[in-house]
Order: structure tokens, then C-alpha cells, then sequence
């Protein structure tokens, strides 16, 4: 295997879980400002679950989109139907 495509693929991975914890920020701080604001505590409840729905969602999402963008980079896109 080439060293090219073993970088592309850290690089995809790399990528898979920067915007898997993005996602994942992004949605646990409103949620958790609005428990606080609430409850008028710090405390992990029913704000974490959307939160980890959303994260498995993306990292799923984004492992097919990674899947076929790695797929469609080492065949250089002549596999097309």
C-alpha cells in the first residue's frame, strides 16, 4: 500500500472525529446552559442523551462518508455506476 493512501486514510479518521466532537460540543452546551439555568445546578441528567444520539449519529454518518470519499480517492473514481 502506498504511503499516500495510508496519510489519506489517518487523515480521514483524523477528520471523522474532529467533527464527530465538534457535533458534540455543540450540542451539549446549550443543552447543558439550559439544564442550569432550570435546575440552577451543574449536574449530568437527560441533557447527555441527546448529546450521545447525535455523536453516534455523526461518527456513523461520517464513517460512510469517509468510506466512500477513501474509496472513491484510491480508485481515482473509475468504479463509478
Amino acid at each position: 500500500m502506498k504511503i499516500g493512501k495510508i496519510i489519506a486514510y489517518i487523515i480521514a479518521q483524523l477528520l471523522r472525529a474532529w467533527v464527530t466532537a465538534s457535533a458534540a460540543v455543540m450540542m451539549y452546551i446549550p443543552m447543558a446552559v439550559l439544564a442550569f439555568s432550570e435546575r440552577g445546578y451543574r449536574a449530568i441528567g437527560g441533557e447527555i442523551v441527546p448529546v450521545i444520539l447525535v455523536a453516534a449519529a455523526v461518527w456513523g454518518g461520517m464513517g460512510w462518508l469517509m468510506k466512500v470519499w477513501y474509496r472513491d480517492m484510491i480508485t481515482g473514481g473509475r468504479n463509478k455506476k
